[in-house]
């Protein structure tokens, strides 16, 4: 996997001052590194909310570490309240010298759900709001229940996340009144939802926008209410092969090109 670059599109973390978002899916998970071995094996033996997998604690140092390195004027760092995100969230929160806060709708699809594919089996509510501050006091946890942030007591279906898609959506459209650049980690299967709300794909169906973990994409949120795919699943952190990526991304100053303007009216 790599960036996915549109023809005659602007590509830069930089330019005009326009509300940036740019998202970031988590570090590799335990469940992730079980996908790795069969599907059979992740369905059967995945948890609820799995930490970091070794690969996956070096990602989240590595896509820190990238942010840091391209110097933006980042205003806010969300993140969910799943502890892969957390974890990766930690990292980037540090690197930034930012206090990252919980998002709890930027979670992943489904919810905090046990294994196996049955949609009415008991799901766990999930961390916490003094468990997060014990383990991450980092991290703004104001927003997360003390008993837990996932209560339905059953696995979201992609119907209900597709509402929660278009609710976070509409909330970035609100906060882009301010002309600034926020990051928020959050999940692989999210963020294809989120994209198919965008663009107006129905659930499950194709293309599907697959994300690396912690590959980034970037969407800006013009003041003509419409909304700009710049790229996605940007991995160079990740591989000496987009290692010619970095100053194209960085310029200050880019050509005049044509946009891909994706309208979004909440």
């Amino acid at each position: 996997g790599g960036t996915v670059f549109f023809p005659d599109c602007q590509v830069s973390y930089r330019g005009a001052m326009h509300f940036k978002v740019l998202f970031v899916r988590h570090a590799e998970s335990a469940n992730n590194a079980l996908m790795q071995i069969s599907e059979h094996r992740y369905q059967n033996t995945r948890v609820a909310d799995p930490s970091l997998s070794t690969k996956g604690f070096d990602q989240a140092q590595r896509v820190a570490n990238y942010l840091a390195s391209l110097q933006l004027s980042v205003s806010k760092v969300y993140c969910s309240a799943m502890y892969r995100a957390l974890l990766t969230a930690r990292d980037i929160g540090k690197a930034l010298h930012m206090q990252p806060e919980v998002w709890v709708d930027v979670h992943e699809v489904g919810g905090c759900w046990m294994a196996g594919d049955n949609p009415e089996q008991e799901s766990q509510k999930g961390r916490g709001r003094q468990e997060i501050a014990e383990e991450f006091p980092d991290i703004d946890a104001s927003t997360v229940p003390e008993d837990g942030w996932w209560r339905t007591g059953k696995r979201e279906t992609v119907q209900e996340a597709r509402v929660r898609a278009l609710r976070v959506l509409e909330r970035l459209t609100e906060l882009s009144a301010d002309a600034s650049t926020i990051v928020v980690v959050t999940h692989g299967a999210f963020l294809d939802a989120l994209l198919a709300a965008l663009v107006g794909r129905p659930c499950d169906a194709a293309p599907y926008f697959y994300h690396e973990n912690t590959g980034i994409t970037c969407l800006e949120f013009m003041p003509t209410k419409k909304t700009v795919l710049r790229f996605l699943n940007h991995t160079e952190h990740l591989s000496p092969l987009f290692s010619g990526l970095g100053s194209v991304l960085s310029q200050s100053k880019q050509p005049q090109q044509q946009q891909i303007d994706i309208s979004f009216s909440p």
